[in-house]
């Protein structure tokens, strides 16, 4: 069945019509200095005669049941559910908080003015490597404290998997780890054993213990070398009559072979290690137990065990088993030992804390390890890892699984740098210009870490820091009858609120959303110094189903990934609020720029608050009224305490009930629709509006009467919402004709649903 989406992008180009974006250098605008053309300054300390100074009067109306939070408790439920209590102002009513609406308005306004993206993590993406490029070299991490500075050091325990092997007879490890673990290394020391243990539950679909006749469950630990922890398995000693230079014949029974075929439909094999006899091991207390002669017939080693609990569906259908490592008294491990670059482990942590920072259940540890040691560093002393070198035996990477991520070069800053430099956050490039937007909302610097070490710590920012506070001052949002304000809660225990779906959205760099460049672009081909971002996310406002029944936000899997899951009361559709902005100093580009945001079309849909993905937050916007200030007029004049606040009054939408409800909570402004006031120069410019993006915005905002939205999943079953990750995988694997992704859209071009 064909869906949309639930966001779209808005292209971005870094221009108005066909010239670059305007803007104004910040030194300029520091030392109060008049910028090009009919701006006349962007000036905080006095009042300009000839620029604009007054409020717009809004209404906000929701088309859909709303959640703008104010808390989020993560304790109140007891469940592991998190509870968002709706926003309530000082007075305790229900209102719309001014930063959302802020938020709401300014992210338009950025769109239409093609200005920089002031909300833009410095990201570095990573991507998961492709089945069969994985890593399979064990070692273990020894860290070093060298003049205040930590350094890494890998001391390998196992021979990595001999891949690919054509000849039916005989394979042959690499050069590079002949050299690297010496050529005299016994196999049968070095060469990793399998221990079987999971199976595939087709019915539950996810990889489950093996319950009878298992070694490996649930207690059983990862070894690690702070506290080393071993066991005893049976393994051929006849392996130890080979040595890493020698040719593996593969029909011997005692290797771990795996029988695959090329996409020419040949037969290859894969050389994984040794099998344990009878899949025999025992712990140390069992071996204790034994005869002096039962024991000579067992290999010590360690467990190497990444587990499957708390990932059981995220985890390959294929594993079915961990890794014994044998780790006799006559194996020298210390004797290879080699450091890790600072460069290799830099790359490593950034990927975790990359992952740590958008699911706090990842990276995926070894089993046990976040009982071992304090977390936060990723990287410990005593650590098992995979790893890799190359052909000058340096270690090239390092990771926790054998199927990790790696980086992708340059972040998402440096991307859209690529199409126009002014459209980076400001303050982490070198950039010396302001765009409209940043202008009128205003800028803190960010990316410099003296700034983000005040904001953690809550400190005032540094006075070398380049800011500029906004022209634009929101309010909340009110009902003119906040005792009528409805709200939505479940019949059954309404106090716990509605349980909304999960918010799981493709993340990036998922290229066949994010990054298209008019082709399909698979993750392992992406390349952020070729491919263009997209652009603007812009969530589509929902119609409701014309189907009676459950809400299409509300889960249905009430006890599943209860962690993810959020509970909340929503404001009900159909309720009006009121919000003013007062403004200082704007120019007529600037005024019109900012109403065009605020009201791009008559139909247009702005999205707000939590739950955008799922249909909640679609509001409309209306200008009610316009009334400006005559700075000069009003403090110049002896009688200013008697006359009119305001020099002049465009009642937009100031009639009807409206009316009453605006002259109740703005008898000043309904004061002055009754007096003549002078017109004054109100030119519309629209200088700093891009008519290509105003064109696509109209299209985004104002959809069809009903079109199911939701993110892909595989099979139509609507009620899905994890495993995204299946259907991405499988449209990677199909050709590329019959691949999908997000289309951009263009001008004049309608959605393009998804099938």
């Amino acid at each position: 069945m064909d869906f949309y989406n639930p966001y779209h992008f808005i292209p971005v180009t870094g221009k108005v019509g066909n010239d670059w974006t305007p803007s104004v250098p910040f030194e300029q605008i520091k030392r109060g200095e008049k910028p090009k053309g009919e701006n006349l300054g962007i000036r905080h300390d006095l009042w300009l005669k000839t620029q604009h100074s007054g409020r717009i009067l809004c209404s906000v109306k929701l088309e859909t049941p709303t959640v703008v939070g104010n808390q989020h408790d993560k304790e109140k439920l007891a469940t592991g559910e998190t509870f968002v209590d709706l926003y309530q102002d000082i007075h305790g009513d229900y209102a719309l908080p001014a930063n959302s609406l802020r938020g709401m308005v300014a992210s338009v306004a950025e769109a239409l003015s093609q200005s920089a993206l002031r909300v833009l993590e410095k990201e570095t993406y990573s991507v998961r490597k492709e089945v069969g490029k994985g890593l399979s070299a064990i070692g273990y991490i020894r860290t070093e404290i060298k003049c205040g500075e930590t350094h890494y050091f890998l001391r390998p325990l196992c021979f990595p998997t001999i891949p690919k092997i054509y000849d039916e007879r005989a394979g042959r490890f690499e050069k590079k780890w002949i050299t690297f673990f010496n050529s005299n290394s016994l196999l049968g020391e070095w060469l990793p054993a399998y221990v079987n243990g999971y199976q595939y539950n087709r019915e539950d679909k996810k990889v489950e213990y093996i319950r009878t006749n298992s070694f490996l469950n649930a207690n059983i630990s990862c070894n690690h070398f702070r506290k080393p922890n071993f066991y005893y398995a049976r393994l051929d000693s006849r392996l130890n009559s080979f040595t890493i230079n020698d040719n593996v014949d593969i029909n011997n029974p005692s290797l771990y072979i795996k029988y695959n075929r090329n996409r020419e439909g040949n037969q290859t094999y894969s050389m994984l290690g040794q099998r344990i006899i009878d899949n025999n091991i025992k712990t140390q207390i069992e071996f204790d137990g034994l005869t002096p002669t039962e024991q000579s017939s067992y290999t010590r080693g360690v467990l190497f065990v990444l587990g499957i609990e708390g990932r059981e569906k995220e985890i390959p259908i294929t594993k079915h088993h961990e890794r014994f490592i044998p780790t006799p008294k006559t194996k020298r491990i210390k004797d290879k030992e080699v450091e890790i670059p600072t460069s290799i482990v830099d790359k490593f942590l950034l990927i975790a804390k990359t992952q740590h920072k958008a699911d706090e259940s990842l990276p995926f540890l070894p089993q046990a390890y976040c009982l071992i040691q304090n977390r936060e560093t990723f990287l410990a002393d005593g650590d098992m890892v995979y790893f890799d070198i190359n052909d000058q035996g340096q270690v090239t990477e390092i990771s926790y699984s054998s199927i990790w991520r790696k980086p992708i070069d340059r972040t998402i800053h440096e991307a859209f740098a690529r199409i126009y430099e002014n459209l980076v956050p400001w303050g982490y490039t070198d950039r010396k210009d302001l765009t409209p937007a940043e202008c009128l909302f205003g800028v803190v610097e960010g990316g410099d870490k003296k700034v983000e070490k005040a904001k953690k710590a809550n400190q005032d920012l540094p006075p070398s820091s380049k800011n500029l506070a906004s022209r634009l001052r929101f309010s909340d949002a009110h009902s003119a009858e906040p005792e009528k304000i409805k709200t939505l809660k479940p019949m059954h225990e309404p106090e716990k609120g509605y349980q909304l779906k999960i918010l799981s959205s493709p993340k990036p760099p998922s290229p066949a959303m994010y990054f298209q460049n008019g082709k399909h672009i698979t993750k392992a081909e992406l390349d952020l110094s070729l491919h263009k971002p997209n652009g603007r996310k812009y969530y589509l406002p929902q119609q409701e189903a014309p189907q009676p029944g459950t809400p299409a936000w509300v889960s249905l899997n009430t006890q599943e990934n209860l962690s993810q899951k959020v509970r909340c009361h929503l404001l009900d559709k159909g309720q009006t609020f009121y919000f003013h902005i007062d403004f200082d100093n704007l120019s007529n580009a600037e005024l019109c720029l900012l109403q065009k945001a605020l009201t791009p079309g008559e139909a247009f849909r702005h999205r707000l608050g939590l739950g955008k993905p799922l249909g909640l937050g679609s509001v409309t916007v209306k200008v009610c009224g316009l009334f400006l200030i005559d700075r000069a007029k009003r403090y110049g004049s002896e009688d200013w305490d008697t006359q009119s606040r305001y020099a002049w009054v465009d009642p937009s939408a100031w009639i009807g009930q409206e009316a009453v409800a605006l002259s109740n909570l703005y008898p000043t402004e309904a004061a002055a629709l009754g007096q003549s006031l002078e017109k004054p120069l109100l030119d519309e410019d629209l200088s700093y509006i891009d008519q290509a993006t105003l064109n696509i915005l109209h299209a985004l905002g104002d959809p069809p009467a009903y079109h199911p939205v939701r993110y892909p999943f595989e099979g139509d079953n609507p009620n899905i919402e994890t495993e995204g990750f299946k259907w991405f995988v499988s449209n990677d694997k199909k050709r590329g004709d019959q691949r999908q992704g997000l289309a951009v859209l263009a001008e004049g071009e309608k959605l393009r649903p998804i099938t």
